[in-house]
């Protein structure tokens, strides 16, 4: 269950999923057992291949703290760091210098300065900090930091202390980070890194990140099974790796699930009050309640009965996490959910409480605010509720 947790953890913060270790995998899971670019170091040299925003940075200055910090457009949670970035950026301005570095764009959008431009131009104020691009088909930056710091996943943060070396590395909004992102800035400008827990979160990481690519090249059937919407091969898929390791059911439960839905959604329903009933811990309990309930919340052409499904199955799962960031995307499912159901009223509710949750956060974007409060809007002018 700790391998399964960890992966959980990882998949919540960064960008994992479309990472594709090829024939390189041994290697790369060879090469985050020992970084050679490790806590105390001197960086590898900024050699983008294109600076989009901001002043080219050719040295690290002594007495001056950088935090460089790789991204990519396609990224969910690479976006969802950016305002805390900026923030940072703001806060600490003449102290710090903040520089943002385009990778893997190609794994998913277009990998070109153009491209990435625009994309930086479009995020105004969440964006405040000075953005280059690494070459997308010689990847000296991703090679020469990410590789050979053990990391893979984005966003990913290195901050270079005052001393010109290597005070942290890591995900900079996880809140599972046995050292926190922004202490580390702290830390950083006043000269005080603490070392020690910086070299004990790269040894985590390091970890979390072989685990990583060992069940992707697992997950790797079933994961082009379900790109291809191939729902029984899914499923077969799923019964191979539960058979291999009954631990893994967990794990691929969601994938599970959702192709259950497409094929037979009465059985799909009773695999879900079946599991649910059987798990083992409250917090295994509220994960399956967030999954079932959001997977139906965003699959149009169910019957009533399975949004009432998902209705109470999001509504234990708020209630079991309170008000924090998770709870915000299944308050913004659950409001999705009492909208196809005609409760116009319950619908506005939760996302205004989503809303609340989300107002004031650094890792939630002016973006991401504005595609909520179109949200509400619409919500509001569908009238009241219209439920039978």
């Amino acid at each position: 269950m700790r391998i399964m947790k960890a992966l959980a953890i990882l998949s919540l913060t960064a960008c994992l999923v479309w990472l594709v270790p090829g024939p390189s995998a041994a290697a790369d899971v060879d090469a985050a057992d020992a970084p050679t670019f490790a806590i105390g170091d001197t960086p590898p040299p900024l050699v983008p291949m294109a600076w989009i925003k901001g002043d080219p940075v050719e040295a690290f200055e002594r007495d001056h703290v950088y935090v460089v910090a790789f991204f990519a457009t396609w990224c969910g949670a690479s976006r969802q760091s950016m305002p805390l970035l900026s923030d940072v950026a703001r806060r600490y301005q003449g102290k710090l210098t903040v520089i943002g570095i385009n990778v893997r764009q190609s794994e998913r959008g277009e990998a070109s300065v153009a491209a990435v431009t625009q994309f930086v131009q479009g995020r105004g104020r969440d964006m405040d900090y000075t953005v280059a691009m690494d070459d997308p088909v010689r990847k000296p930056m991703f090679t020469s930091w990410m590789r050979t710091a053990g990391m893979y996943a984005i966003p990913t943060a290195f901050i270079i202390g005052r001393d010109g070396r290597l005070a942290y590395v890591g995900i900079p909004i996880d809140p599972e980070a046995s050292l926190g992102f922004e202490r580390a800035v702290e830390q950083a400008v006043a000269g005080a890194s603490d070392l020690a827990a910086a070299r004990q979160l790269q040894r985590e990481l390091g970890e979390q990140m072989k685990l990583y690519l060992a069940d992707k090249e697992l997950m790797k059937p079933l994961d082009e099974a379900m790109e291809r919407k191939d729902y029984r091969a899914v499923l077969v898929e799923a019964d191979r790796l539960v058979a291999q390791d009954p631990e893994r059911e967990g794990r691929v439960f969601g994938d599970r699930f959702t192709a259950m839905l497409h094929l037979d959604e009465a059985e799909a329903l009773a695999f879900a009050r079946k599991a649910h009933a059987a798990a083992e811990s409250r917090e295994m309990s509220l994960g399956m309640a967030s999954t079932v309930g959001s997977v139906i919340a965003y699959r149009p052409g169910l019957s009533r009965g399975a949004y009432e499904t998902a209705a109470t199955y999001l509504e234990a799962a708020v209630a079991g996490q309170g008000d924090d960031f998770n709870a915000m995307f299944d308050l913004l499912a659950l409001a999705r959910v009492q909208q196809q159901l005609g409760r116009g009223k319950q619908a506005i509710e939760a996302q205004q409480r989503a809303m609340s949750i989300a107002r004031g956060r650094k890792d939630v974007s002016a973006e991401m605010m504005a595609d909520m409060e179109k949200t509400l809007a619409g919500y509001k002018a569908a009238g009241g509720d219209r439920s039978p």
